[in-house]
């Protein structure tokens, strides 16, 4: 098939052509979700696999997410919500966010043991968000988020390395 045969067999409402050239086509996804986005509707799926058809299936995602747990709260929502990302970098992540209510804050980053979160600088549990990203459940109110990437193998290391350099300064003093 040449590039004109193939951009006519995909779905115009979803991707827009950016460029083409002989063969080559390059599409932009205009469905695909915001790097952070505030839900106020969920559904609870605790397999991830279950969870990525459920999304992939029958799901309308720009509205409604789906949780590998029940939030604590009721969620609901407020046209004057807004999520922010303030700073970006591989090991942290910083997001200002403003709610009327409380909803679940989803980061489009992948979900990756060491990743942890502190909201207003108080530590919270790290939510499965579509079987793959990153979320944290907001209280109402004005919130600074920190997504961080600090694996228990770091702090493993560390201990590690204190404890080899103590003993051999030990043993270096008593010899």
């Amino acid at each position: 098939k040449d590039a004109k045969e193939i951009l006519y067999s995909i779905p115009k409402d979803k991707y827009t052509k950016v460029f083409e050239d002989g063969a080559v086509v390059v599409l932009e996804n205009k469905s695909v979700l915001p790097r952070v986005k505030l839900y106020s509707d969920y559904v609870v799926e605790k397999e991830a696999i279950r969870a990525q058809r459920i999304t992939r299936d029958n799901l309308d995602f720009h509205n409604s997410v789906v949780l590998n747990k029940k939030p604590d709260n009721l969620l609901a929502s407020s046209p004057l919500d807004s999520a922010e990302i303030v700073s970006y970098s591989e090991n942290q992540v910083l997001i200002e966010a403003k709610t009327n209510s409380p909803q679940v804050l989803v980061l489009t980053d992948t979900f990756y043991p060491g990743w942890q979160v502190q909201v207003n600088g108080q530590s919270q549990d790290l939510i499965l968000a579509f079987g793959i990203y990153r979320a944290v459940e907001l209280p109402q109110g004005q919130h600074e988020v920190k997504f961080f990437y600090q694996p228990d193998s770091f702090r493993l290391g560390i201990l590690t390395s204190f404890t080899a350099l103590a003993t051999i300064v030990i043993l270096t003093l008593t010899s």
